[in-house]
């Protein structure tokens, strides 16, 4: 699992070592789920595709529980400052509790709206289903620094 879970970073950040400006964002959000959770974000947008990497934290009552997301959107832009996006990727959560520990893998499916409040910050909306290991619904909002 550790090999994996290094593979899929490392396809990361291969995708994203050669950026221009104007492509990238930087942000961070607010997740519910089964817990609460917060989480740092990285985009990269092909046109309309964007690789979507990203690393979250949330806080059970009795351990830990990181997740590892990798998800591809693909945005349609519905008015000047409105872009809706469905998105499917992958998802590995790290869990830890009372002396133990595990994995798990899912995919992710599901879709997300931004508005953009000026050419340089968008706020953002998510819904998502993580199917597999720790199913669950996610619902996320967080706001986005494009450079």
């Amino acid at each position: 699992m550790k090999k994996f879970i290094f593979a899929l970073l490392a396809c990361a950040v291969f995708a994203t070592s050669n950026v221009s400006a104007q492509n990238q964002t930087i942000g961070g959000s607010f997740n519910f789920s089964d817990e609460f959770g917060i989480s740092a974000r990285y985009t990269y947008a092909f046109g309309n595709l964007r690789l979507a990497p990203e690393l979250g934290f949330f806080f059970p009552g009795n351990g830990t529980w990181f997740d590892i997301n990798t998800n591809v959107h693909y945005t349609f832009n519905l008015a000047p400052r409105f872009n809706l996006y469905p998105l499917a990727g992958f998802n590995v959560g790290i869990y830890s509790w009372e002396g133990h520990s595990d994995s798990a893998f899912a995919m992710n499916l599901g879709a997300g709206g931004e508005y953009l409040f000026s050419q340089k910050v968008a706020g953002f909306l998510e819904m998502k289903g993580v199917l597999g290991d720790g199913s669950r619904a996610q619902f996320s909002f967080g706001v986005a620094y494009r450079f």
